[in-house]
């Protein structure tokens, strides 16, 4: 949960592990945020937007999530969606976002992409998601849907699937559990790639294998820089420059970088867009009184 003001300012922030999303979920979340606005501090300030971000498809038209794993069926169930729920406790504009969309935006406002006219930002954790800026502006596709890079068939070491199913968190854990019995978190994948050399090369070589994807997207969609965050940056340098030495066989000069924003790029493109949507409709209003 972050509260901002219309200066861009962070004015709370606080953080909870959720493994996965429910109605009560969402009803503890919307229970925490009534609880902080009736505070002294913010009982007199009114609340003008509400921005949620979420993993998973966000239809850019209707403004309702589509899919996503990490949220339980009943959430897409009428009068069970998100967005009704906040809906029915605030009365303010509640929207929407795809959080990798969120996190280009971010990192455009705030971070390596600030000058940069067209750039791809990958995200790998558990799950692989991107999304796009073309011509200085954030590209969803048709229905916000743009960016599925997981979702790309591969051929890895004469497998074929999705590339999500070879690069992602999540199956780099089931390598090591195939290889060690040993059921690892997410930060502790770390520890096997510097000290085991088979899951190590392994590591190495599912970067060379998202290197030659992105090559052949360089290609076709001339970006010159690509961000990658999520905590795939826990294996750093190494296998940075793995990634590197696939981008170099290409005709397009494109500059490949872990982000400094990380997750805060999230937040910050949701409180900037948020900003943005206020100041745009004060500023319609203004000038239709004039008129």
């Amino acid at each position: 949960i972050i509260l901002s003001n219309l200066k861009e300012e962070v004015l709370y922030k606080q953080g909870k592990d959720i493994d996965k999303y429910d109605v009560e979920v969402i009803y503890e979340i919307i229970l925490s945020i009534k609880k902080l606005l009736s505070s002294d501090e913010y009982v007199n300030i009114p609340l003008k937007r509400i921005y949620i971000s979420v993993p998973g498809k966000v239809n850019s038209i209707t403004g309702e999530l589509q899919l996503s794993k990490q949220f339980d069926k009943s959430l897409f169930e009428e009068n069970n969606k998100i967005s009704d729920l906040f809906n029915k406790h605030f009365d303010s504009p509640v929207k929407i976002y795809n959080d990798i969309n969120l996190a280009i935006i971010g990192e455009k406002r705030f971070g390596a992409l600030s000058n940069v006219d067209n750039a791809m930002l990958i995200y790998i954790d558990n799950g692989v998601g991107a999304a796009m800026i073309f011509n200085n502006e954030f590209y969803g596709g048709s229905n916000g849907y743009a960016g599925e890079i997981g979702l790309i068939k591969v051929n890895f070491n004469g497998q074929n699937n999705f590339l999500d199913e070879f690069i992602s968190l999540r199956s780099l854990k089931e390598f090591v559990l195939n290889k060690t019995s040993n059921k690892v978190k997410s930060n502790e994948l770390i520890s096997y790639y510097e000290n085991n050399m088979e899951i190590h090369n392994h590591i190495n070589e599912t970067a060379h294998l998202l290197g030659s994807t992105l090559k052949d997207m360089i290609e076709v969609l001339n970006i010159s820089t690509i961000v990658i965050q999520g905590r795939i940056s826990q294996f750093k340098d190494e296998y940075l420059n793995c990634i590197k030495q696939e981008v170099s066989f290409s005709q397009n000069q494109c500059d490949v970088m872990f982000s400094k924003l990380n997750g805060d790029s999230i937040f910050l493109g949701a409180m900037s867009e948020a900003v943005d949507d206020l100041v745009s409709e004060i500023t319609s209003k203004n000038i239709s009184k004039e008129d």
